[in-house]
């Protein structure tokens, strides 16, 4: 796959299970399918553009334990994620008992690690489409004119923002 001039790699190898990857581009968020048996070759089988993202975000099911990312699209839709883990989880010295919720603890880890990522690569978009956007401070009314603020300039408080989690 060719990427575009200025698109760049942010982060790769995030294996989606049997003959799947995911790559995160400052622009995309591709979805590869393996053809091939011997020669495998890496084909995009899906782009979704950050643009078109809403949220990202980590669910875990209450009963198995099992976690995933899912992602929030401006259309209304959602797409879920579920990441696997390498072999390498195996090489532990812990009991057999405690295996699952390491193995649980780690995928948590690696959905945690993608969501970060593409939210990092959606807050620098924002920043790239709005450098500057007026809005009020709750507390003191003053107007604030760069949306990147945590806190007001003028009194300190703690502004609201949708990267906070």
């Amino acid at each position: 796959m060719n990427l575009e001039r200025d698109e760049k790699i942010v982060l790769d190898n995030g294996p989606l299970g049997l003959g799947k990857k995911l790559i995160l581009t400052n622009k995309n968020l591709i979805i590869f399918k393996d053809e091939g048996v011997f020669d495998v070759d890496w084909k995009p089988e899906q782009v979704v553009s950050l643009n078109t993202i809403e949220d990202v975000y980590v669910e875990t099911e209450s009963f198995s334990d099992q976690s995933s990312f899912k992602l929030k699209l401006k259309n209304g839709e959602s797409l879920e994620l579920s990441l696997s883990l390498s072999t390498s989880w195996l090489i532990s010295d812990s009991l057999e008992a405690n295996m699952d919720k390491e193995k649980s603890n780690q995928m948590k880890m690696l959905n945690y690690r993608w969501v970060k990522a593409i939210t990092n690569q959606l807050m620098k978009l924002d920043l790239v489409k709005k450098p500057v956007c007026i809005r009020k401070c709750p507390k003191c009314s003053k107007e604030i004119t760069y949306e990147t603020y945590e806190y007001c300039p003028f009194c300190g408080n703690l502004l609201k923002s949708k990267y906070l989690f």
